[in-house]
């Protein structure tokens, strides 16, 4: 890693969705977004739903939706946690449609638990459909 590059990880309760060495990463912080670079102060901030871009030498080399969450900025690097978290890719397009299609499978279940978190990825996954298309 060279001193301009920081680690970035992104991890979900189901994995470790990316691990990178970025020059900047760009989180969508709850009060604006905020821009991480190699040797930032330390810090705990909580994050909204939003796009999370990656950049090394000025150029976005991958960006990621996150459901909200935490970002920890230390000596090591940003480690960001989030509930759901998406590549904002148009190769990932269909794959997020088949989870979309899953979800609204359950939103009528009898069980309110299963019900109300199929909602919530409904939801999710119509965020980042959206931004896909804008891609």
């Amino acid at each position: 890693m060279s001193d301009d590059n920081t680690n970035f990880q992104l991890v979900t309760p189901l994995r470790l969705l990316s691990s990178q060495e970025v020059n900047l990463a760009v989180l969508p912080g709850q009060e604006g977004n905020l821009g991480v670079m190699a040797k930032h102060t330390p810090l705990l901030t909580l994050l909204k739903r939003g796009v999370v871009e990656l950049f090394d030498e000025n150029k976005i080399v991958d960006r990621l939706i996150v459901d909200g969450g935490v970002a920890e900025v230390t000596d090591n690097g940003i480690t960001v946690l989030s509930e759901r978290a998406e590549f904002l890719k148009a190769s990932n397009k269909e794959a997020v449609e088949e989870k979309l299609l899953n979800c609204r499978k359950n939103i009528d279940s009898k069980d309110e638990g299963v019900s109300n978190l199929a909602k919530i990825e409904v939801d999710f996954y119509n965020f980042v459909l959206e931004h896909i298309f804008m891609l």
